[in-house]
């Protein structure tokens, strides 16, 4: 039997914690995780790898604050990333350390142009309890804290602006 597969193996990255393909296939869009240093957590940080033409182009994409462990916007890593329909939205969630995550994680989404970061809500760190509709940029959700997965748990919807807010958006 023949081997259709290809025997090359092309290392990527490393110090890559959750990574997704970008909408168009070309690339990746990765996260690294944060780590304790003596001066505090360092930041999550987002790079974008194009493979292009045999070769690798990595570029870095946003910086997420770690924050101090005493902040409400505390984290240490990402989960896989979500592009809204019209590629204008990634969604993600940032969790902090193992037994806070248990209890809340922080969904966010971040523009395509890295421009923009909007904290959505509190959720548990299940990535597929956030989806995109398939045709609109309405993200849906269950949010709520605490472990146990059936208390304080509500189905949410919120609509991300479309591409006309590229072109109005004066920041």
């Amino acid at each position: 039997m023949k081997n259709v597969f290809s025997e090359k193996t092309k290392r990527i990255a490393s110090n890559v914690a959750n990574y997704s393909w970008q909408l168009d296939g070309k690339g990746f869009l990765t996260s690294t995780n944060s780590e304790l240093t003596p001066d505090g957590w360092t930041d999550i940080e987002l790079h974008k790898f194009v493979l292009k033409d045999g070769q690798i182009e990595k570029s870095h994409f946003f910086t997420l604050p770690a924050h101090s462990i005493e902040s409400e916007d505390f984290g240490i890593g990402t989960s896989i990333f979500k592009w809204s329909p019209d590629g204008k939205w990634i969604s993600f969630i940032k969790y902090p350390t193992a037994s806070l995550s248990a209890d809340f994680n922080l969904l966010y989404v971040l523009s395509s142009d890295g421009k923009h970061l909007i904290k959505l809500d509190q959720m548990l760190n299940e990535p597929n309890w956030f989806h995109w509709a398939p045709s609109r940029n309405l993200l849906a959700y269950i949010g709520g804290i605490n472990r146990m997965s059936i208390m304080n748990k509500f189905l949410k919807v919120k609509e991300l602006p479309t591409s006309e807010f590229w072109q109005t958006d004066t920041r």
